[in-house]
């Protein structure tokens, strides 16, 4: 009872030190009661006096009403009005005891070290800043936050007045999409699978992976191939001697007559063993049947009835040409690496065949008889006789060109080859035929060193114009 009775006094006494008043209490005789435990009980006395009429328990909020003062060491402020006070980045709203506390800094939380556990949250458009204060000036702060649908990493500078977003994760459902807005140097080593071969898909591919899908180069005839892809080095392994693998011609133009050769050319471009090339301007070059070696016959002396190959030659500097026997491998003056074959000519019985060529294409300064016109064969079988044809043109010619003369009303006819049909064919005709006085012009592909013939008739004639050259 002396308890009691010390409480209830201390509480008057705190009320009339704050200008309080409270009804002076009649003081009955009280039975002390096990009161129930605090917080969220009941709390009071048992029994009856003037001031509580019955019987009754005090409640918290009566007895929060009797202490009205919070004192600084219980969390208050000392005052008759407690509440919480907001400190820096902190605020806080509402009323004692139920008062909000909210952070209310910037969109970022500032870390200055230690660790940060467990699961951290970041709503749009917030975000987090990392920062390190050891860099120098502009080069402390880095951004990650979130915006819409969109997860943007940013550097910043030291005033937060600038940004420079380098890397940006928009998704759409759960599928992510990486995008760089700004340039980003990658270093070191990223890895990636190896694909399987024949993969056509947009992944990233490893070095393993494209080295072995590009395609491989194959070395072909008087070819060498080197190194690895894609940096390969392909060089020319042909033989010694004139080749035409490279070489080229502009203007080309060569006549031949009595004993004389004569070249002309835009350019030519020569080639050695090693298909270097030697490139000439404006060649005018002149070759004697009578001479031996350079601008003559490369070995012994011209022969009657025989085919030349005209090459132009160089030995770096100075240009001249060869006439050879050897359509392949002439006999190259010493000194002499690069050449070309230019064209062909014809030595008869005591001279140069008269011819005259522009580019490939070979005329003779007159017609050259190939068959004087016989009876021969049959055009209606038809029977097909041979006609060599290596007398007027050389072996480098690709076609040959022909006149075929009647002189009266019978028929003649010639082909490349023997498939061709009857002279009155109309479905398998001869390519050339005459059945009546005149001449009649064509031009073949030589299929070997012959051509064919037939004919009821001798009063005819078969003439070689020219051919075309394989340069």
């Amino acid at each position: 009872m002396k308890k009691l009775a010390l409480v209830l006094t201390a509480l008057l006494a705190s009320g009339v030190a704050h200008g309080q008043s409270y009804p002076s209490p009649t003081f009955q005789t009280y039975t002390l009661k096990t009161l129930p435990t605090w917080p969220g009980q009941q709390v009071g006395l048992w029994g009856s006096n003037t001031a509580f009429a019955n019987p009754s328990w005090l409640t918290p909020a009566q007895v929060q009403a009797m202490m009205p003062v919070l004192s600084v060491a219980g969390g208050g402020t000392g005052t008759a009005t407690p509440s919480l006070v907001a400190g820096t980045n902190i605020t806080v709203t509402g009323s004692w005891p139920n008062q909000t506390i909210s952070w209310s800094g910037l969109n970022y939380l500032p870390l200055s070290g230690g660790t940060l556990t467990g699961t951290l949250f970041i709503n749009s458009p917030t975000g987090v800043r990392i920062q390190d204060p050891s860099q120098p000036a502009d080069q402390k702060f880095w951004d990650i936050y979130t915006q819409s649908s969109e997860l943007i990493f940013r550097t910043v500078n030291d005033a937060y007045s600038a940004a420079n977003p380098w890397m940006i994760i928009t998704r759409s459902g759960y599928v992510p999409t990486v995008n760089f807005p700004a340039s980003v140097v990658f270093s070191g080593s990223t890895l990636v699978p190896t694909m399987a071969a024949g993969d056509s898909s947009s992944n990233a591919a490893s070095t393993a992976f494209v080295q072995n899908n590009i395609p491989k180069l194959t070395a072909g005839t008087n070819i060498t191939i080197t190194g690895t892809a894609p940096n390969y080095t392909i060089a020319a392994s042909g033989s010694s001697g004139a080749s035409s693998a490279v070489t080229a011609y502009s203007g080309l133009k060569i006549t031949a007559s009595g004993t004389t050769v004569a070249i002309t050319a835009n350019s030519l471009m020569l080639v050695n063993s090693s298909h270097a090339g030697q490139y000439v301007s404006a060649p005018s070059l002149s070759c004697a049947t009578g001479t031996s070696g350079a601008n003559g016959v490369d070995t012994g002396t011209i022969a009657a009835n025989t085919w030349y190959a005209v090459y132009a030659i160089s030995n770096g500097s100075t240009t001249a040409c060869l006439l050879s026997a050897s359509f392949t491998s002439p006999t190259l003056p010493g000194g002499y690496t690069y050449s070309m074959r230019v064209g062909a000519v014809r030595y008869g019985a005591s001279a140069l065949v008269a011819t005259t060529q522009a580019g490939a294409t070979v005329h003779y300064g007159a017609a050259t008889i190939l068959l004087p016109g016989a009876s021969a064969g049959s055009i209606s079988a038809p029977t097909w006789v041979a006609q060599s044809v290596t007398g007027v043109v050389p072996p480098s010619a690709g076609t040959i060109q022909l006149a075929l003369a009647c002189a009266g009303f019978y028929a003649a006819m010639v082909a490349q080859n023997t498939s061709y049909g009857a002279y009155n064919s109309i479905t398998n005709p001869p390519p050339l035929e005459s059945a009546s006085a005149g001449v009649t012009h064509a031009s073949f592909v030589l299929e070997s060193t012959n051509i064919y013939y037939a004919s009821n008739y001798t009063n005819w004639s078969l003439t070689a114009i020219g051919w075309t050259d394989n340069l």
